[in-house]
């Protein structure tokens, strides 16, 4: 029984090394803020949108003891709500574009089934701006970089197919999504 066990815990890892490629949705919250000066009096608006997004993901994680795996990802990102603001002065909106991120990743196995997991890397998001009237565009939000920051649970469904629960931040985008990793 001893033996059984200490099989078990040395292999807790191992369901989770590996080339890996697959696809999540989820919600794609989008924060931004405009600076606006009506009669002289400068205030900033959250013109924060969430929606729908999804992720199509490439890695390799490798075993680096019997329950740590560590591992690279890269992403691309896409979806969320378009933010549009109209008054009798101007029209301004900002559509998300595509996202991406490259990722480095620590995970502990909880089991041969659970993975628990935390990383960080480079992200970016482009986004497209339009504006009419007196309205002024933000070239800074045009491709906005930085840091990315992810972390969650994944579960082996099988030996090749994980299902995981993922959230994601960086400054202008942060995203929750349920995700399929297929092992090859």
């Amino acid at each position: 029984m001893m033996g059984s066990s200490a099989a078990s815990a040395q292999d807790a890892a191992d369901s989770f090394i590996g080339v890996h490629a697959g696809a999540g949705a989820g919600l794609v919250t989008h924060a931004f803020e405009i600076e606006e000066t009506t009669n002289g009096v400068d205030r900033t608006r959250d013109l924060s949108r969430s929606g729908v997004g999804g992720e199509v993901f490439a890695g390799y994680d490798g075993k680096i003891a019997r329950r740590l795996v560590l591992g690279v990802q890269a992403a691309l990102d896409f979806g969320g709500r378009s933010v549009v603001e109209r008054n009798s002065f101007y029209s301004y909106s900002i559509d998300p574009k595509i996202g991406f991120g490259v990722t480095a990743r620590l995970g502990y196995a909880a089991s041969s089934r659970l993975l628990l997991y935390a990383g960080a890397g480079v992200g970016g998001q482009d986004y497209d701006q339009r504006s009419t009237g007196y309205a002024d565009v933000n070239p800074d939000l045009d491709r906005v970089r930085g840091v990315l920051i992810r972390g969650g649970v994944e579960y082996a469904l099988s030996r090749r197919i994980s299902a995981r629960l993922e959230a994601q931040a960086m400054n202008s985008r942060g995203q929750v999504m349920l995700a399929v990793p297929i092992r090859f």
